[in-house]
């Protein structure tokens, strides 16, 4: 953490999805002192309630503000956006 942070050019962002791997990478930097902001994705319609709460907990718990994405997970899916390799597949087919 405290190398990661010596490389840094500006503020340190790391993906918080309420599970304990990136709540465990979160609190080591929490706990060196090292200013990190959580980003926690919102994955709708309503996929990862559970997780979203727990996340948004443990920050309030810490007082930190995360930075929430929204994101309607069904439409990204679709898109070409998600796997812009299937257009180069209907164009073989």
């Amino acid at each position: 953490a405290e190398q990661i942070y010596s490389f840094s050019q500006g503020d340190l962002h790391i993906l918080y999805s309420g599970c304990i791997d990136s709540e465990y990478w979160l609190s080591i930097f929490l706990t060196l002192g090292i200013p990190i902001k959580p980003v926690i994705i919102k994955l709708n319609p309503h996929y990862n309630d559970h997780d979203l709460k727990y996340a948004l907990d443990f920050c309030e718990s810490k007082n930190i503000t995360p930075t929430v994405i929204d994101i309607d997970y069904d439409n990204f899916v679709k898109s070409i956006v998600c796997f812009p390799h299937l257009h180069f597949l209907s164009l073989v087919s």
